[in-house]
């Protein structure tokens, strides 16, 4: 089955080390999104396309980011899934990983926000204006 690419609003893209193999985490539309590649790397599984296969359709989505092609992603209830019905060793220590570790830690940032672009050039240039009038 073929999910049409996503019209998500991406809020973030965050990138997590589970044991060395890079996985990439998408925030979009208040919800958590899992590059499935990313995760099937993990479980050594080669073929993405055919293991998000029987997952629904709000349990995958193909999402694009920053103008690459398009990822297969899975929500958090369609990982939990995938990887609870894995015969691989590692899934459930990924499955353990993604929610003590990765969930909590994306909910953590949601709740601090980080300061926006310009609230961040305002404090530099206010830094710099003082350290210009320290030599002047």
């Amino acid at each position: 089955m073929t999910y049409p690419t996503s019209s998500m609003t991406i809020d973030s893209v965050r990138t997590a080390q589970f044991k060395g193999t890079p996985v990439r985490i998408i925030t979009a539309d208040n919800a958590l999104w899992f590059v499935a590649s990313d995760i099937f790397r993990c479980l050594s599984v080669q073929n993405t396309t055919t293991a998000v296969q029987n997952l629904r359709e709000d349990e995958t989505r193909l999402v694009s980011i920053l103008g690459s092609r398009p990822l297969n992603a899975l929500s958090e209830h369609g990982l939990r899934k995938r990887l609870t019905r894995s015969r691989k060793m590692e899934a459930q220590a990924l499955l353990d990983w993604t929610q003590r570790e990765v969930i909590r830690e994306c909910e953590r940032a949601e709740e601090q926000p980080e300061p926006d672009a310009v609230q961040r050039l305002a404090a530099r240039v206010t830094q710099l204006e003082r350290q210009l009038s320290v030599l002047v």
